[in-house]
């Protein structure tokens, strides 16, 4: 959640100061928060208020409330940068099934983070019983992700996936 922040900082900072509008909505199963887009460093002080105490939780996120709610509230075209973790092929396919159909009027970029200690236990030597399970698990996992990845590209979504240390600046040059 941190480094997500940070990365919506950084992004919101080049925005604003390239005079463009930034806004931010926080949502799990129902609308937490939602700053309207607007300029200036004001705006930004109003965005880093309502962000600094944002708290992760792991309720289902309702990706499909959040769009029809943000549709509502913003119609001109935008960017859209989602940060979140999807944990099943299931949710993938409905957020990406939300995201095709307001991305006749905005741009959507998918943000994950790649967990590294998964792909440092898939490459890791095996020395033990304990080791070979979670090798095996690991190798699942990153599995899944790519299945899952792959739900948007095939949706024609953009998708960054990249571990946490090369996050805020990949969003921004994304």
């Amino acid at each position: 959640l941190d480094y997500s922040i940070n990365a919506a900082f950084l992004l919101a900072d080049v925005v604003i100061k390239k005079g463009d509008n930034v806004g931010v909505m926080v949502f799990d199963s129902q609308v937490k928060r939602y700053i309207k887009p607007g300029k200036g460093l004001g705006h930004f002080q109003l965005l880093a208020d309502n962000l600094y105490n944002v708290e992760e939780n792991f309720v289902s996120a309702d990706y499909e409330g959040a769009l029809t709610y943000l549709t509502k509230n913003q119609s001109r075209r935008c960017l859209i940068c989602i940060f979140t973790e999807l944990f099943s092929v299931d949710e993938a396919v409905s957020l990406a099934s939300a995201l095709k159909n307001i991305a006749k009027n905005h741009v959507p970029l998918l943000v994950t983070i790649k967990d590294m200690r998964l792909y440092d236990m898939a490459g890791s030597e095996v020395k033990s019983t304990e080791d070979i399970f979670t090798k095996a698990a690991s190798m699942k996992l990153i599995e899944e992700r790519e299945k899952i990845q792959r739900v948007f590209i095939d949706s024609g979504i953009a998708v960054l996936d990249v571990p946490p240390d090369k996050l805020s600046i990949e969003v921004v040059n994304k």
